[in-house]
């Protein structure tokens, strides 16, 4: 049973407002993103900093539309269970969705600017390696502390509880 993709479609912006489901990357340096971050007034975590900073962190040269989805794991999975990083990454490539480039975190932090209270937006990619071995991917979030770029842990095993929220791209050939 595949999931209706379109009814989720647009599951992080605002009623009637479409252009949050899609994105441009690339054409910027990490140093531009982190600039264009700053210059905009959000806050960046020194472990999203690091991700920045990071070999594993790349950007694209030339502009490229993705086209996002966001889900909670209770809607890929159709349960209230907890699932684990890699069994919520497996049953989202097999729903067709694919693992966003590590670009999407800023860029969409760039454009996610009214962003509601306590959302906790997590970022579906390959997870950035820290010097200790710890796994990690973007976060967007908005807390009382401010707008965020923030981190989030992403080890294989590591459980996610049926509410977490994860964005993916559609229909992005090659994964990420």
């Amino acid at each position: 049973a595949r999931l209706d993709l379109q009814k989720h479609f647009c599951g992080f912006c605002k009623e009637g407002r479409e252009d949050l489901t899609t994105l441009v990357i690339g054409g910027k340096t990490k140093e531009q993103l982190i600039q264009a971050l700053t210059e905009k007034g959000f806050e960046i975590s020194d472990y999203a900093l690091f991700m920045l900073n990071s070999k594993e962190f790349y950007v694209v040269r030339r502009s490229e539309t993705l086209s996002l989805i966001n889900l909670s794991v209770g809607d890929l999975f159709g349960d209230t269970k907890n699932h684990t990083t890699d069994e919520i990454y497996a049953k989202a490539k097999e729903l067709g969705l694919d693992l966003c480039p590590p670009e999407v975190g800023p860029y969409l932090r760039l454009k996610y600017q009214d962003q509601p209270m306590n959302q906790w937006l997590f970022i579906a990619m390959k997870q950035i390696t820290d010097p200790g071995g710890g796994l990690y991917v973007f976060n967007l979030r908005h807390a009382s502390g401010g707008v965020w770029l923030d981190f989030g842990w992403a080890e294989p095993a590591l459980e996610r509880d049926a509410g977490h929220r994860l964005v993916f791209c559609l229909g992005r050939s090659g994964g990420a």
